[in-house]
């Protein structure tokens, strides 16, 4: 009686076969989890921008100097914060341009859009982004003065 070694070739293509079936199905469903973790981030970061916010004119009564002042480990590349006086009310819009599924950001944060009509006189806190053209989305909240 012949003692087998190893596999035969059509066992391993078989193999092969479940391998590349299994990654076909399960790298999708990765990709898709990685871009709704990358929309909550996104998500959690402008509301978590604009409640600093939020906290700081409560306590000061005034808008934060800069983004330092109300976020610690945050890219001042990828965010911005805009105010807007107009009467008795203060606009604030927090604004970022990071890519995320704008369907997933919506889900989380219903109150976030992908433009924004601004008045002419805005005043941007520093050590943000400044420049509205490549914002993609937008975070608003008013204030009573």
């Amino acid at each position: 009686m012949m003692c087998k070694k190893g596999f035969t070739l059509i066992e391993l293509l078989i193999v092969l076969a479940v391998i590349s079936t299994l990654l076909g199905a399960f790298i999708p469903a990765a990709s898709n989890a990685v871009e709704r973790a990358k929309g909550i981030q996104v998500a959690f970061n402008l509301t978590s921008i604009m409640r600093g916010i939020d906290y700081h004119l409560l306590l000061h009564g005034e808008l934060p100097d800069s983004l330092h002042d109300i976020t610690r480990n945050l890219d001042p590349d990828q965010y911005g914060v805009i105010a807007a006086r107009e009467a008795s009310e203060l606009t604030i819009v927090v604004f970022t341009r990071q890519l995320a599924q704008e369907s997933v950001l919506k889900e989380v944060l219903p109150e976030a859009i992908a433009s924004l009509d601004l008045p002419e006189d805005l005043l941007f806190i520093e050590d943000g982004l400044k420049e509205l053209e490549d914002a993609t989305f937008f975070y608003t909240a008013y204030h009573s003065l």
